[in-house]
C-alpha cells in the first residue's frame, strides 16, 4: 500500500515538473519567435502550439490524479489536508478565546482602577518608572513599597509614621536590597504579585470604608497580606497588619 502511495506521489510530481518545464519552453520559443519579427496578429508558431497543447495534456493528466489521490481515503496526503484543517480551526478558536481573555481582564482592571485614588494611581506610575529603570517590565511589590516611603504625602506613609516606622532606613534598605530580574512569563506592568496585592487592597476597602475608594494604606494592607520582601520589611520595622487597620480608621475619609 506505501508503495502505491509513493507511485501516486511520484507521478504527480513527474506530471507538474513536465507540465511547468513544457511551458517554459514554449513560452522562450514564442518569446523568440516574436523577436524574430512575427507579431501577435500573426497565427502562433506550430512549435508553440504543439507545445501549449502537450502542457495542456499534462496539466489535465495532474489535475485528475490530484483528484484520485484526495478521493481516496487511505492517501496520507488526504489525511494531512484534513489535520492542517482540524489544526487551522482549533488555532482560530484559541486566538477567539485569547481576545475575549483579554477584553475581559482590561474590563475587570480598568473596573478595579475606577475606585483608585489620585494618590493610588500616582504610586502605580511612579513604581512602573522604578522598574523601567531597573529593566524591568512588571511593578515588584518592592517597587510599590519604596514609592509609599517616598511620598511623604501619602496617606499610606503617613499610617507608617504614625506607627513609628524609620522611614528612612526602610528606603535605604529596599535601595540597598538585590535587585529581581524581568520574567518572561509576566505580560503587561502588573506581576502576579502585585495582582494579588491589588486584589487585598480591595477586599481592605470593601472592610474599611465600604469599598468607596482605594488608597495607599489600602495598597499597604496588601503588601503585608502578600508577604515577601516588602511584608517581611514592613514587620521588621513595626508595621503589621492589625496597626495599619488601626491607624487607617483613623485617617478622614475621601469623598
Amino acid at each position: 500500500m506505501e508503495d502505491k502511495r509513493s507511485l501516486y506521489r511520484n507521478r504527480f510530481d513527474f506530471f507538474v515538473n513536465g507540465f511547468m518545464s513544457l511551458v517554459s519552453i514554449s513560452t522562450s520559443v514564442y518569446a523568440i519567435s516574436l523577436v524574430g519579427g512575427t507579431t501577435m496578429t500573426q497565427p502562433l508558431p506550430p512549435i508553440v502550439l504543439v507545445g501549449f497543447i502537450i502542457a495542456g495534456i499534462f496539466a489535465l493528466a495532474a489535475l485528475v490524479n490530484w483528484i484520485i489521490m484526495l478521493r481516496s481515503p487511505k492517501d496520507t496526503r488526504l489525511d494531512d489536508l484534513i489535520n492542517a484543517v482540524k489544526v487551522l480551526n482549533q488555532s482560530i478558536i484559541n486566538l477567539s478565546l485569547a481576545q475575549e481573555t483579554i477584553k475581559t481582564e482590561q474590563a475587570n482592571t480598568k473596573s478595579r482602577f475606577k475606585m483608585f485614588t489620585n494618590e493610588a494611581r500616582d504610586t502605580l506610575s511612579k513604581s512602573l518608572d522604578i522598574a523601567h529603570s531597573h529593566h524591568r517590565n512588571a511593578i515588584s511589590p518592592e517597587d510599590i513599597l519604596l514609592t509609599i516611603l517616598r511620598g511623604t504625602d501619602f496617606r499610606g506613609n503617613l499610617v507608617m509614621r504614625s506607627i513609628g516606622a524609620n522611614i528612612a532606613e526602610m528606603i535605604e534598605a529596599l535601595i540597598n536590597s538585590p535587585q529581581k530580574e524581568s520574567t518572561n512569563n509576566e505580560s503587561g506592568y502588573l506581576s502576579k504579585q502585585i495582582k494579588e496585592v491589588i486584589a487585598h487592597a480591595l477586599d481592605e476597602s470593601r472592610v474599611l470604608n465600604k469599598l468607596t475608594y482605594v488608597g495607599t494604606e489600602h495598597i499597604l494592607l496588601g503588601l503585608l497580606l502578600v508577604g515577601g520582601t516588602s511584608g517581611e520589611l514592613l514587620n521588621k520595622h513595626g508595621v503589621d497588619l492589625e496597626k495599619v487597620r488601626t491607624v487607617s480608621r483613623q485617617l478622614p475619609a475621601i469623598a
